[in-house]
């Protein structure tokens, strides 16, 4: 592990940790100090002892890599640190050369801004330094005098941390001469690397008003597990008691959230924040006392990845190799003792500014009756006594209470622990295949969340695009040959002067917000639903994201497909497509528009062309996320990292987008045209004559009477190229557009196609992305307003 010091002025340092490490700034500590000429001493820099933790008081000189009169360069080693909880070494980013070494090595508690070294920038400045001493420096700037001792007047039995105190002063024999025992033959001094954790754990005593609640977990069900899945594990893991237990407190945890909290100061103001991942702390013994190295998203990783974990970060513990990173930060804690059989149950003291620790006791059988049909017998079952302490500022008691149901239920079933062991651990196993800088554990954001940000982002696409889909819907839609809408620019220029901007332009807009975001509300909820459940059955990514989408549209399609209908009509009023447009518009309104259809059509018209919309619209779905996924996939391998940024996002759904529109494009075609013709011919002889005057009541000529005519096409204006659609077979309207228009016909409007479906899906996914991140942070952000 490595410390790299950047100075930034006389009272503050910026600590990075690691070569990918996150800086973290101590605004009161001076880990460097310019001292300029003073009596006859060169311009120099003090190097001060660093805290490399916010607990850190005092650190141990360890080797010194860099002799006097050494070079240093940015990145050097310049000596090793070892503090309560690890090892690590002192990189500098200075240019110097090392003058003084004013702690040596083995110098033990050097307080944190206690002078260690100077710095001089020419080494021929280094001689001069020969007889700086610590007091040119300013002194151990952590030392403190010591406190006098008062002389008791009776004598009195004392603590074991008094009894160390007064160690040295003890007397061996009395004023008879008979041998008294000292106090070092009945205590050990603490030693001073668990001085720190030992007075977190008094303060947290002293201000977190603790409450306790004891159960009895029945484990028989899960030491079977255990032993069947160690057997069948060809030695690729071996899972303890423990690894369960920390799996069955993260779904506990994640079941009440509450518990998964911790109690902050924030600006002044006393909040509560609710954890949205699950990283739970192990306490792990180690010969310089207490660490608790912590399990990071407990919560969606499998028992085997659990078990690696803390064996791994075990080791490392006992080493003294961990990472300030490893052992600070959880949002729980588990002690077990239960490898002492003679610990039935036990209390744990909080680590703040955690709400909750779980003590775990020893297993032991216990007689439970048990009804049966020949009466009541005795059954053996193995249990564990388990105490939870909780902060009461935090965790209510009710809310304590209901979190260890939840545990003690978990424990009993021993399913929820490894419901999502085996497909999680594969799907771990794929995630490795990842580069290392990669974050392995992206995140599954909740249903809800991922419902309105997708609900949103496509009502926002929708909006913005409106005009560019009616422009499409005209170029599809015309039945001149040659086509009176042509290029993008011109369709556009000629709907904008002869209709307008509300008519025209933005026609059935009210009809697409309609069903816009209950749409994409159903959708994103049913591809994640969906996509989740594949992944986790292990099928292949690509069928999933393309099964996902496809399913996702299909659930979804009954809700937009009715507001499709009357959008596309809408749309249709055009001077080149309506053949009323000389008495006025068809519809008045959406409401009139659906009224009519329902009463001259009949209310399935409001699903005309619901075939031919599930045929362009799956294909269209499945395509279009299973590209953004690769490609969003891609993005992150390139990035090296899950926050791939604007650009990159914008990118890969606009191309997606795009390549799934234009792909689609010949089945566009045909669902635009089936859904504006009439679709039952038969009640067409009901509807009064009177065109000019009444449009809505509309009769076909009877020469039309067994036709199904496109409802924006009058006799007049169909020409022998414009295919009448009277199939409700796609692949049969497909051959005919084919046959009467050629390839152009199935590419009509393709490039406001490409260019719609590919803004609407960047502008839909990115707010999905950035909204998702949005609402993570509201809701693992400090809530519940101020205590």
């Amino acid at each position: 592990m490595a410390l790299v010091v950047f100075p930034v002025h006389r009272n503050r340092s910026v600590l990075e940790l690691g070569p990918r490490g996150r800086a973290r700034t101590f605004p009161s500590l001076a880990a460097l100090s310019r001292f300029y000429a003073s009596n006859s001493f060169p311009p120099h820099t003090v190097i001060s002892m660093p805290a490399l933790s916010p607990t850190m008081t005092a650190g141990n000189i360890g080797a010194w890599q860099k002799n006097v009169g050494d070079s240093l360069s940015p990145g050097d080693v310049l000596v090793e640190i070892e503090t309560d909880k690890a090892q690590m070494d002192f990189e500098f980013q200075e240019e110097g050369v090392l003058a003084k070494i004013l702690k040596d090595t083995g110098e033990k508690e050097v307080p944190v801004g206690s002078p260690i070294a100077v710095l001089v920038e020419e080494g021929g400045d280094v001689s001069a330094f020969e007889s700086f001493t610590l007091a040119d420096a300013g002194g151990d700037k952590g030392a403190s005098a010591p406190t006098p001792k008062e002389e008791s007047a009776a004598p009195s039995e004392a603590s074991p941390a008094a009894a160390a105190d007064s160690a040295p002063e003890a007397q061996e024999s009395d004023s008879t001469g008979a041998r008294l025992e000292t106090s070092l033959d009945r205590w050990r001094v603490q030693k001073p690397q668990a001085a720190s954790p030992a007075a977190r754990l008094k303060e947290s005593v002293n201000e977190n008003p603790h409450y306790f609640v004891s159960t009895a977990l029945s484990v028989s069900k899960l030491l079977k597990l255990r032993q069947s899945l160690n057997a069948s594990s060809g030695g690729a893991y071996k899972l303890s008691v423990n690894d369960f237990l920390i799996k069955a407190i993260a779904v506990a945890l994640k079941r009440v959230p509450a518990v998964n909290s911790s109690w902050r100061e924030v600006d002044g103001q006393i909040v509560i924040r609710e954890h949205q991942t699950v990283d739970i702390s192990v306490a792990v013994a180690t010969p310089v006392g207490l660490v608790t190295p912590i399990v990071k998203n407990a919560e969606s990783i499998g028992l085997a990845s659990i078990s690696a974990q803390v064996k791994e970060l075990g080791k490392r513990a006992r080493d003294g190799k961990l990472k300030p990173e490893e052992y600070q930060g959880g949002t729980f804690t588990i002690s077990n003792l239960g490898m002492n059989a003679a610990v039935e149950r036990f209390t744990a003291v909080i680590n703040p500014p955690q709400a909750g620790i779980l003590a775990v006791g020893t297993t032991s059988k216990v007689a439970v009756p048990v009804e049966t049909e020949d009466g009541t017998v005795t059954e053996w079952d193995d249990q564990i006594i388990v105490t939870a302490s909780f902060d009461h500022k935090v965790v209510d008691g009710a809310v304590g209470g209901e979190w260890i149901r939840e545990l003690k239920k978990d424990a009993a079933a021993a399913a929820i622990t490894i419901s999502y062991e085996a497909r999680e651990d594969r799907a771990q196993q794929r995630m490795d295949a990842l580069p290392e800088e990669v974050d392995l554990e992206l995140k599954r954001p909740p249903y809800l969340h991922a419902m309105f940000a997708g609900g949103i982002g496509g009502t926002t696409g929708d909006i913005l695009m409106h005009s560019l889909d009616t422009v499409k819907t005209r170029q599809q839609g015309d039945p001149h040959w040659p086509p009176k809408y042509t290029t993008l620019s011109d369709s556009y220029s000629k709907i904008f002067r002869q209709e307008g901007f509300r008519r025209g332009l933005y026609g059935g807009f009210t009809a697409a917000m309609l069903g816009s975001f209950p749409g994409t509300f159903i959708f994103f909820g049913t591809y994640e639903w969906c996509k989740r459940t594949m992944l986790d059955a292990d099928i292949n990514p690509s069928v999933s994201y393309l099964a996902s989408g496809f399913l996702a549209d299909l659930a979804a399609s009954v809700v937009y497909v009715p507001s499709e209908v009357l959008k596309t009509r809408l749309q249709l009023q055009g001077r080149y497509n309506n053949p009323f447009f000389h008495s006025g518009y068809n519809y008045k309104s959406t409401w009139d528009a659906a009224r009519t259809i329902a009463r001259v059509e009949g209310f399935g018209a409001l699903y005309s062309g619901y075939k031919a919309t599930i045929v362009r619209d799956l294909p269209f779905s499945a395509l279009q996320f299973a590209f953004y996924e690769q490609e969003r996939k891609l993005a992150i391998h390139l990035a090296g990292t899950p926050d791939i940024g604007f650009g990159l996002e914008a990118l890969t759904a606009l191309t997606a987008g795009s390549a799934a529109g234009v792909l689609t494009c010949p089945l566009d075609v045909v669902k635009t045209r089936m859904q504006t013709q009439i679709s039952k011919p038969d009640k067409a002889t009901n509807i009064p004559s009177q065109i000019a005057s009444d449009p809505k009541a509309a009769k076909l000529p009877k020469s039309q009477a067994g036709q199904s005519r496109l409802l924006h096409s009058g006799p007049r204006t169909v020409p022998t190229k414009a295919p009448t659609l009277d199939t409700s077979s796609v692949i049969t309207a497909l051959r005919l557009v084919y046959r009467t228009e050629g390839v152009a016909g199935w590419f009509r409007g393709v490039g406001p196609r490409a260019v719609w479906t590919g803004v609407q899906t960047g502008t839909m996914l990115v707010l999905y992305q950035y909204l998702l991140k949005y609402m993570d942070t509201l809701s693992s952000n400090e809530y519940s307003a101020i205590i």
